[in-house]
């Protein structure tokens, strides 16, 4: 008997071995990718051709290694519905991009530009390479998704990806504090906005946003810690607020700490866009986490106080370490009179834009040289590489349907996410985290460019693929399988 059953663990450990082996190629694949992810926001945030054209290269052959694995290990059909969705909807936007830069089908299709430039066959785009770049963008983000998707099953992993999110942009915005005190940034060089935190970013508009993001992560975090250290608790006792500040000190206070540094560097931004963005993230984070039916009063006041404690706490202690930072910030949303910023005025002649090709778009990427000849007298003297809307600017370049096609996309993400968040006790944090980085995403969206960094975007293709395999119950895992 004892020998059959010692016959029995070896043949199931035989049989783990290969399973290890996967889940380590997985997690090699997955971490690889996210180191990449963190190193192109050093590199001016991936904002040049470059390092995001070095950003694309890598991410793909890491996606070549992960198609390798799914034929090895297939994923189970439990989201073939949703996944067949969103993949088909980004494969036409992408499609349709590939179309923009070749020769247009139809004679009426293809650009004035190229008629005023004499040239035949015309395209769709009126900067085919920038067109081609742009669905380079597209195909490498939705790599990056897949292998978020597909390494964040594990509940280990995930919880570990949110920790190291928060590390990393940490660690990006003591590197911007260092370089605003020092007085020089050597990633970026004479800054546009001096005496404001930038870090290696080319705006603080995106810094500001970026920096959100490493907040959201770790509130996620402290979230997850609390939801797993009071789950075996009564839940008379799990929700004592004095047990909940002992758990937060005692397993979160590093977390905890990273939050408060990370708000106050978005403070110190300056971006009323940048800071309004990451406090709606943040509540809509904190209602998603302490969410129960018949608490609605309890979630509205943690949703809203947390993020009114941590922008006071922003401005507090930059009135204390600068002279202009938290004067800054409330001086430019209490004096400056946002009507007079021109992105309104150019917000206008963007609709004219889109309206003169509502359906074939300028090409997705040709912003800049497509909307030269909308420019008025007024705005005429600046050079507009960007529409600070990145909801208006994907109709300008790719048409009104194609841009729809893309947000419905993003949108079936959301509603996955919400259900992650509604069906999920103790791991909803996840994919609550992954919903407000959409929402505050989306909220920058509406008035700058910020989600548009490439080294931002890849970061937000991650979360979002994470926090949508967090949506269902994981399976369980050996410990030895559960972190690689």
């Amino acid at each position: 008997m004892v020998s059959q059953e010692l016959d029995a663990d070896a043949v199931q450990l035989t049989e783990s071995a290969p399973k290890h082996r996967s889940a380590a190629i997985q997690g090699i694949v997955f971490w690889l990718t996210l180191a990449i992810i963190c190193v192109t926001a050093f590199a001016l945030a991936g904002n040049r051709p470059t390092a995001w054209i070095a950003l694309s290269l890598a991410v793909l052959s890491l996606f070549a290694v992960q198609l390798v694995y799914d034929l090895a290990a297939p994923p189970d059909r439990t989201d073939r519905a949703f996944l067949v969705t969103i993949l088909v909807a980004w494969s036409l936007v992408v499609a349709w991009a590939i179309v923009q830069c070749l020769p247009a089908l139809i004679p009426g299709w293809s650009h004035p530009a190229w008629e005023a430039a004499m040239v035949s066959p015309g395209r769709i785009s009126v900067d085919p390479v920038a067109t081609a770049q742009g669905a380079l963008r597209l195909i490498t983000y939705a790599c990056i998704f897949w292998i978020g998707y597909r390494a964040g099953a594990r509940r280990g992993r995930a919880r570990a990806f949110v920790t190291m999110i928060a590390v990393w942009v940490l660690l990006t915005a003591l590197y911007g504090l260092a370089a605003l005190w020092a007085g020089v940034n050597p990633i970026t060089g004479p800054s546009a906005y001096p005496g404001v935190v930038t870090s290696s970013f080319i705006s603080r508009n995106a810094y500001a946003l970026y920096a959100g993001l490493g907040m959201l992560a770790a509130t996620a975090g402290v979230g997850l810690i609390v939801r797993r250290e009071l789950s075996h608790l009564p839940p008379n006792m799990s929700a004592a607020p004095i047990r909940v500040a002992d758990v937060v000190i005692s397993h979160g206070w590093f977390l905890v700490l990273a939050g408060i540094v990370l708000a106050v560097t978005v403070v110190m931004t300056e971006s009323r866009g940048g800071t309004f963005a990451a406090a709606v993230g943040m509540c809509v984070m904190i209602a998603l986490i302490t969410y129960e039916r018949g608490s609605v009063g309890k979630m509205l006041a943690w949703s809203v106080g947390l993020p009114a404690v941590l922008l006071l706490i922003g401005l507090w202690v930059t009135s204390h370490v600068s002279s202009a930072g938290a004067e800054g910030l409330a001086g430019r949303i209490a004096l400056e009179d946002p009507s007079q910023d021109a992105r309104w005025g150019i917000y206008g002649l963007l609709i004219e834009g889109i309206a003169s090709r509502p359906l074939l778009g300028h090409g997705l990427g040709a912003f800049q040289d497509g909307f030269r000849q909308f420019l008025t007298a007024d705005f005429g003297a600046s050079e507009w590489d960007r529409a600070h809307n990145t909801f208006l600017q994907s109709a300008f370049e790719l048409g009104l349907p194609a841009a729809a096609l893309m947000f419905f996309a993003l949108g079936v993400i959301a509603v996955r996410l919400l259900h992650g968040v509604w069906h999920r006790s103790r791991g909803r944090a996840i994919p609550a985290f992954a919903l407000a980085t959409l929402a505050a995403a989306g909220v920058h969206s509406l008035i700058d460019f910020g989600p548009e960094m490439p080294a931002t975007a890849a970061l937000i293709a991650m979360i979002l693929g994470v926090g949508t395999a967090q949506c269902h119950r994981p399976k369980k895992v050996t410990r030895r399988a559960q972190f690689t």
